[in-house]
């Protein structure tokens, strides 16, 4: 075994221990769609939800629901063991994805590192598994994380079409199909393939339309699965194209301008790394206009920056593009590098040495932090104590970690034994809770000492038992702009069943 290949098995190792340990402690979801959009819908199918309790998505029929009869498949497995706790089995998916991302990154590693200048191979495989912000997006059971993974194979199987390339292009088309009915966007990135497939890789158009074909095939299967869920026939790209683009749905959420991107890139990856990102990147794609990778990532990046509604999100079906991107874009300075004094040779090494601790400051932080504001963090803490016996939780004004977006509930972690009280509804003895049964109380971190607060926490004897956020991790992301004390919630309950959940 080469040194290379031992490096790679050892990094892939320590990948594999750290995703997991990242799957268990990121708890909940990075974004509402993962939850409402996916678990929801299969809720439906599983009698565990109405019609009525579904998001506007559902009646707009604009989902694919390939991925939530993912979630019905795990499951079913799981009630077959007997499992029905619904953090275990919302964890079973984050390992399931985890599982799938990293056999995609190891492949996409191989299928890369010879072309790679032996001084760059080993930097290569530690981006491709360590930048701080791919492990915790890889394990999201996402549409953005799995889509993203079939991206990269049907990428790897266009590079090795050589060999066989009826075969390969044919698999390609069923990758590309399959991450199109995960996210539709991924089309952006399919026409780049497909152009450099035929443009490029100079493969004929025979073959081009061989991989159409596995696409629509795909295409054709997933569209009578939706049909089947929504009882009539739809066609939910069309439906999603229509409703979110021609309607402008979409863009009732919000729109920015065409560079928001970038700037998101900067000051949400980190401004040092992602000055860096940006940077190497563009390298990347003026030193190798003919790269796969920047056929994919280009035409998928511009035209996301035409689409009024932007979200960084938005992105993440090429996060596993960047490490090569990164790759590419130091290979393309590495001349000018050796060319600098030393005195600038040291600085450059400081800099680089310092974009390595913030980016294990961050790796560290997002392997044990909870998604969003940790609100499933606190509901999982209720439901591990008291998943059967009924419970009181009162809640301040505006702050329910059970129903997140109110005007829809979230089926997938509804506790029947839960009592639900209005804080106000206390404090004017509109309803209180029952002092015989178990008392928590939620509110956010910076709310706590209000004298409506402490009323209640007096009240009812309640001492702190959790945070959503734990305070470690707190203490470093006061200087990280991603969240604030108004975000993190705070868990009371009665002094006897108080544990320690830092």
């Amino acid at each position: 075994m080469e040194k290379t290949e031992k490096f790679h098995l050892y990094i892939l190792l320590g990948a594999i221990f750290l995703y997991a340990i990242t799957a268990k402690y990121s708890v909940g979801y990075y974004y509402f769609d993962e939850s409402y959009q996916i678990l929801e819908f299969a809720n439906l199918k599983l009698g565990l939800t109405q019609v009525e309790h579904l998001p506007w998505e559902y009646a707009a029929k604009i989902r694919t629901v390939i991925q939530p009869f993912v979630y019905i498949f795990m499951y079913r497995m799981m009630e077959l063991c007997n499992i029905e706790d619904p953090y275990f089995i919302t964890f079973v998916t984050r390992l399931l994805t985890m599982s799938f991302s990293l056999m995609t990154i190891r492949l996409f590693v191989l299928s890369n590192i010879n072309a790679i200048i032996p001084q760059l191979r080993r930097y290569f495989i530690l981006f491709s598994y360590l930048i701080w912000f791919i492990p915790f997006l890889s394990i999201r059971f996402a549409s953005e994380t799995w889509s993203g993974n079939f991206i990269i194979l049907a990428i790897i199987m266009v590079m090795q079409a050589k060999e066989s390339p009826q075969k390969k292009l044919f698999y390609s088309g069923i990758f590309m199909g399959l991450a199109f009915v995960f996210r539709f966007q991924s089309a952006f990135a399919i026409l780049g393939l497909l152009g450099y497939s035929y443009f490029v890789g100079k493969y004929k158009l025979k073959h081009i339309c061989l991989m159409l074909l596995a696409f629509t095939i795909v295409l054709a299967l997933s569209t009578l699965l939706d049909s089947w869920f929504y009882h009539a026939l739809v066609f939910t790209p069309w439906n999603y194209f229509q409703v979110n683009i021609l309607n402008g749905v979409a863009s009732s959420f919000g729109t920015s301008p065409w560079y928001f991107y970038f700037k998101l890139i900067l000051t949400e990856t980190i401004l040092p790394i992602g000055a860096a990102v940006l940077f190497l990147i563009v390298v990347a794609v003026i030193e190798n206009p003919k790269h796969v990778v920047v056929w994919v990532a280009v035409p998928f990046l511009l035209i996301h920056m035409l689409v009024p509604h932007k979200e960084l999100r938005f992105l993440f079906p090429l996060i596993n593009l960047v490490p090569i991107l990164l790759t590419l874009g130091i290979s393309g300075i590495s001349t000018s590098f050796l060319r600098v004094s030393s005195r600038r040779k040291m600085l450059l090494k400081a800099f680089v040495i310092g974009l390595g601790l913030i980016n294990l400051i961050a790796l560290t932080v997002m392997t044990f932090r909870p998604m969003r504001q940790g609100e499933k963090l606190i509901t999982s803490i209720i439901y591990q104590e008291y998943s059967e016996q009924d419970v009181s939780v009162i809640i301040e004004k505006g702050i329910n970690p059970f129903n997140p977006l109110g005007n829809v509930r979230e089926n997938t972690y509804f506790q029947r034994n839960l009592n639900i009280i209005e804080q106000e509804e206390v404090i004017d003895n509109i309803r209180l809770p029952n002092t015989a049964k178990p008392i928590f109380f939620v509110c956010r971190k910076d709310a706590y000492d209000l004298p409506y607060n402490e009323e209640i926490i007096k009240k009812y004897n309640l001492k702190l038992k959790a945070q959503s956020i734990p305070s470690w991790i707190e203490y470093i992301l006061i200087h990280f702009p991603w969240t604030n004390q108004s975000e993190i919630l705070l868990l009371f309950s009665q002094e006897d069943i108080v544990k320690n959940y830092e």
